[in-house]
């Protein structure tokens, strides 16, 4: 469940023990999420990601999840929640002026879309 909230935890081996996460059936996007932890650029030179499938169905649904397509992604940074992402960082004193600010948010999903044509 960690892996799959995209908590920051980098690994040279990720171990997906089961295909469900909580009640809810390991999606796409999950997958890559928990997967992806495995081998970051940067940290390791490779990585590792190990189904265990309990079943020839999990089997099936693991080899799917392997070349599944993604969506677009888009940022949910917007509005109400970019208003409380910044009440947060200043309250929380990690920005001190607009400039941080700025450069805080300058590395966000929303930021990449806003600059693109």
């Amino acid at each position: 469940a960690t892996l799959a909230a995209g908590v920051n935890l980098p690994a040279r081996r990720v171990i997906i023990r089961s295909m469900k996460v909580g009640s809810q059936t390991l999606d796409a996007v999950r997958f890559r999420q928990m997967a992806g932890r495995a081998g970051r650029v940067g940290l390791e030179s490779k990585g590792e990601c190990i189904v265990v499938a309990k079943s020839s169905r999990d089997a099936e649904e693991a080899q799917a999840l392997f070349s599944a397509e993604l969506l677009p992604l888009r940022s949910a940074l917007n509005g109400q929640r970019l208003a409380r992402a910044v009440l947060e960082v200043v309250s929380l004193g990690l920005v001190r002026s607009v400039n941080d600010l700025e450069g805080r948010f300058a590395r966000s999903l929303l930021r990449y879309y806003e600059d693109r044509p």
